[in-house]
């Protein structure tokens, strides 16, 4: 079975061809914005392979899954209006201490590998059926009928596996939600993700444990959604623990907000939220 059916190669190549007709981009463009960020893409794109793909007739060379991959990517990256692709957050570097005997930075990612002892195939296996942005659907630590609906990105660069999450939290005392940010890496142990989190302003840890066996998908070879359990720092005790469950979606960075439980249209993650499958309060 190829990695892309056929008919989301179709909708695929509709949706690119709207992207050039709306915002006036050409394929030349498109190539060179691959080009010029192959380091996220993993490879180039030429004008010629573009062209071919659009070429929807059936004696068309056929363009290889991954490089329909990468069209999917550059269209999941880029917004309605062609907004410019987002900065690839940065390796976690540990500094390491005096006398320690280690002159250069450590990179927190090889170190941690190393650490838990991971499976370098069973990592490169799930990253890929992982990676892309996620809605996610947390409780507020603040009140629980409240619901953060935030958005994670995972991504591979130089070999890491690298994690971007943004979202609305209200603080203590507060009314206004204010927008925090966390950058940091993802690994597998049996048939678990682990995600570890740093936020960007006070360096606050936050934690992930997701279950991935359940929902991968049957066609495309794609996880869809997730389920697992958060472990933080607190602003208002000492931690916060509480069910989180992720669900994949290219708009994820523009629908952040915060929500009423009630709100939820998804009856089954509110059921979730509410629920103590993880072990969480």
């Amino acid at each position: 079975m190829p990695l892309i059916p056929e008919k989301d190669r179709v909708k695929i190549r509709e949706n690119l061809r709207t992207y050039i007709e709306v915002n006036g981009i050409s394929m030349a463009k498109i190539s060179r914005c691959i080009s010029e960020h192959k380091t996220l893409y993993g490879k180039e794109v030429s004008v010629d392979s573009i062209r071919r793909f659009l070429d929807s007739r059936k004696e068309s060379p056929r363009v290889s899954d991954e490089i329909v991959a990468i069209i999917l990517r550059y269209l999941e990256e880029h917004s309605d209006t062609g907004m410019p692709l987002p900065v690839t957050p940065a390796p976690m570097i540990v500094e390491c201490p005096p006398g320690s005997g280690n002159e250069q930075p450590l990179r927190f990612f090889p170190v941690t590998m190393s650490y838990f002892d991971v499976d370098p195939q069973m990592l490169d296996r799930y990253s890929r059926a992982i990676c892309g942005e996620y809605t996610f659907y947390a409780c507020s630590e603040k009140d629980r009928s409240l619901v953060c609906q935030g958005a994670i990105r995972f991504s591979q660069h130089e070999g890491e596996c690298l994690v971007e999450e943004v979202q609305e939290s209200i603080p203590d005392g507060g009314v206004e939600s204010f927008r925090e940010e966390y950058t940091g890496h993802f690994f597998f142990r049996e048939e678990s993700m682990v995600v570890i989190l740093r936020e960007k302003e006070l360096a606050i840890p936050k934690f992930y444990i997701m279950s991935v066996l359940r929902w991968k998908g049957a066609t495309t070879g794609l996880y869809q959604q997730m389920e697992g359990a958060m472990l933080k720092v607190g602003e208002q005790k000492s931690l916060f623990a509480h069910n989180i469950y992720m669900v994949r979606n290219q708009r994820a960075f523009e629908e952040c907000r915060m929500l009423e439980l009630t709100e939820l249209k998804e009856k089954k993650i509110a059921e979730f939220l509410g629920s103590r499958k993880w072990g969480t309060p």
